[in-house]
């Protein structure tokens, strides 16, 4: 006799609308904005630091369009804080379809501790895509821009990936707003802060194809290439869409030779 066993059901728990809807500020009705997750710095005797947070950057909506503003929401107390940011050579423009990443590193010993949240590209309120690439301190909530991107690109991805030769930002395919969507890896090395754009990466079935509005997930620290012929498996992703149809492959990236 077989037993079948029942699959589990999950129900999402509701933050209560007296919450929600508060006499406390809340950010307004958007979409294809950026949410990170900043965890608390166990080492820092700041009280602005003692909980985890949602740092929650650009998106857009019909009646204000692509914005630029940054929200913290506390996961202790379920509260929304608008967070005013400043920057020497000005902040990032209003974006939708950017996307964001998290650096959280304490620089073991040599002074260069981040607390960093990354953005690149998206579209802004012209309709244009943009092509810069900026750094908000989520100590003291400084933005600065930083070397531009190899081209400009919407919605795609970036994930904080270690391998065994480079600690970087990778960020895959995306779309130029036009006629063109990106099949390629660009990196942005953290230790020498320089672009490198690479071929893509693949090892899955088929070659990866072009995509935007997909999803990109990094695997630990890399692998260390031992089993599977020298190269590291650094990620996974999935879906998307191209100019043909949705997509819902699941491919696998890996390092292979010099370039990651």
């Amino acid at each position: 006799m077989t037993t079948e066993t029942a699959p589990t059901k999950t129900k999402p728990e509701v933050i209560p609308q007296e919450t929600q809807y508060s006499s406390s500020p809340w950010p307004d009705a958007r979409n294809s904005h950026t949410c990170i997750l900043f965890p608390k710095d166990d080492d820092d005797d700041d009280d602005d630091d003692d909980d985890d947070k949602i740092i929650l950057f650009g998106g857009a909506n019909e009646q204000h369009g692509p914005q630029n503003d940054v929200w913290s929401f506390s996961l202790e107390t379920n509260d929304w804080r608008q967070i005013q940011c400043k920057g020497d050579d000005g902040i990032p423009c209003g974006r939708e379809m950017h996307s964001a990443c998290i650096v959280l590193d304490d620089g073991d010993g040599d002074g260069r501790r981040r607390r960093q949240m990354y953005i690149m590209g998206g579209r802004n309120v012209d309709g244009k895509i943009c092509q810069d690439f900026w750094v908000l301190d989520l100590d003291d909530y400084k933005w600065t821009q930083l070397s531009q991107p190899p081209s400009p690109r919407c919605a795609h991805t970036t994930t904080l990936i270690r391998t065994r030769s480079r600690y970087g930002l990778y960020s895959f395919g995306g779309w130029d707003g036009c006629n063109h969507i990106f099949d390629d890896c660009t990196v942005y090395d953290l230790e020498t802060e320089l672009w490198v754009q690479t071929a893509a990466p693949i090892a899955s079935p088929t070659d990866s194809v072009p995509r935007f509005a997909h999803a990109l997930c990094a695997l630990g620290d890399g692998g260390s290439g031992d089993d599977d012929g020298g190269k590291d498996h650094v990620a996974l992703l999935f879906g998307g869409v191209n100019m043909v149809s949705d997509l819902r492959d699941l491919v696998l990236v890996c390092r292979q030779g010099n370039d990651a």
